[in-house]
């Protein structure tokens, strides 16, 4: 419980595109969806160090999303686990569409 207290999640409200061929990004509503799902999965862990971590995914048909991959092998087991076919409220994203989320983990 202390531990938690002492974390500090900051993910950045925006998307940086990992497609060329994309013509806008993702909204401030999806980016909200998934900093929430990932703040709670965040939450309970005793980070050592902060950390910006480069998520990168999709979305199905389904509006779920699919983490491709991450630059961190620290977090990329917890991040996977946490997004991975999460059905995102938000529907303006494009179906098939590859987007990269810089995510700032940090120890307050």
């Amino acid at each position: 419980m202390g531990q938690s207290r002492n974390l500090l999640i900051a993910v950045f409200t925006f998307f940086t595109l990992a497609s060329a061929t994309a013509s806008t990004g993702p909204t401030a509503t999806a980016s909200s969806e998934i900093r929430n799902i990932l703040q709670i999965s965040f939450s309970d862990m005793n980070i050592e160090e902060s950390a910006k971590v480069y998520v990168t995914f999709m979305l199905t048909e389904k509006n779920e999303v699919i983490v491709l991959k991450t630059n961190n092998t620290d977090y990329d087991s917890v991040i996977k686990s946490s997004l991975n076919y999460k059905q995102l409220e938000s529907k303006n994203l494009t179906k098939g569409e590859t987007f990269t989320l810089p995510i700032v983990v940090e120890r307050k």
